[in-house]
């Protein structure tokens, strides 16, 4: 293990402003760094969000996002992913209920990406809500109600059989399940 002087660590904290760069920098962990630094007395502070990266952030993060490349604009701004997106949960830019990246693909089936929404939100269903069917060697499956297939309370749990009744019965008569069980 190699020795690395005070002055060595804070020339170059000093110049690089980040205790991973500068571990790097001198054969050190970024922790061991941290604790150097802090036992030297030198403020380590990240400095302020400013109003300059406010903009660039509310500018470009849902671009940035739907690319998959936070990463690119954390490095823009001299900051941490996680940090980027700390901020910009705080200033309302992200969304929880949207698409993830990963379940959007080129020519895929939009139904089958809204089916998996759902999944990833309410569960998969294992029992029908309209026959009472709850046998687990049976298929189920999320059916839409209304045609609002972007709202994932849209949908209610149906074994297959009463899933494709449902769907013929809304296909040919513009049928709606809730009206007809009332």
């Amino acid at each position: 293990m190699t020795k690395v002087s005070s002055e060595i660590i804070i020339e170059s904290y000093q110049r690089l402003q980040n205790v991973w760069k500068v571990g790097k920098e001198v054969g050190l962990c970024g922790q061991s760094v941290h604790e150097r630094v802090k036992r030297l007395g030198i403020k380590t502070k990240y400095p302020p969000f400013t109003d300059k990266e406010k903009h660039v952030l509310v500018d470009e993060y849902i671009k940035y996002r739907n690319l998959g490349e936070l990463q690119r604009l954390a490095e823009k701004l001299n900051r941490t992913k996680q940090f980027i997106c700390r901020k910009a949960r705080e200033l309302g830019l992200t969304d929880p209920t949207r698409l993830k990246p990963y379940a959007i693909k080129k020519e895929s089936n939009p139904y089958a990406r809204y089916h998996a929404r759902v999944r990833s939100k309410r569960g998969s269903p294992k029992l029908c809500q309209v026959c009472g069917e709850n046998n687990p060697r049976k298929w189920y499956d999320w059916a839409n109600l209304t045609g609002n297939y972007h709202d994932p309370d849209d949908y209610m749990r149906m074994c297959r059989r009463c899933h494709r009744e449902y769907d013929k019965k809304r296909e040919t008569k513009g049928g709606d399940l809730d009206a007809e069980r009332k």
